[in-house]
């Protein structure tokens, strides 16, 4: 999705966010927790510098765009949005300045771009997250990371889907 390509672009030219690492391509695993293809564990680590990584969600809403649809008369035009969060965990951040910062940066990627919540707790945002594991974990975690800014940000991408007349060519490819 190339809103995510233009988020992890904005947000890591910023250098005083100091991104040593965004992860935008991964996989859930058991209890919630992403991995990369390279098996790199992409949650709460202290070993990864500041990072940041969004989680999409694995459905869409798709609703009739109704003034674009009465604009083309012959056909319904369709959106889909789709709902996501972006993690940044960083040292030594005033908590909510950077959350209302990077929500700015996301929001100011796209006019599709609606953001829905910006979030600085970070015993809460660990606690959500780790909802599944021990409270022990959680606790371990949450003491490991009092030192940092812990920021979610929730946000929706909506994008018009493509039209599909007969005859006409059909763009499903990736490589095509």
């Amino acid at each position: 999705m190339y809103i995510i390509s233009k988020i992890e672009t904005a947000l890591t030219a910023i250098p005083q966010l100091q991104i040593a690492n965004f992860f935008s391509d991964f996989h859930l695993l058991y209890r919630n927790l992403g991995v990369t293809d390279a098996e790199d564990l992409v949650c709460f680590s202290d070993s990864l510098g500041n990072y940041a990584w969004i989680e999409k969600a694995a459905t869409a809403k798709v609703s009739t765009d109704t003034q674009l649809s009465s604009a083309y008369s012959c056909q319904n035009i369709y959106t889909a949005t789709t709902p996501m969060q972006l993690f940044f965990v960083g040292r030594a951040y005033d908590s909510e300045k950077l959350a209302n910062f990077i929500a700015a940066v996301i929001g100011s990627t796209s006019e599709k771009v609606r953001i829905l919540a910006i979030s600085y707790d970070l015993q809460n945002i660990i606690e959500t997250k780790l909802k599944d594991f021990e409270q022990q974990t959680i606790n371990d975690t949450i003491i490991r990371f009092c030192d940092y800014s812990v920021v979610r940000i929730d946000f929706t991408f909506t994008d018009t889907l493509p039209i599909y007349a007969l005859g006409c060519a059909i763009d499903i490819c990736k490589t095509c």
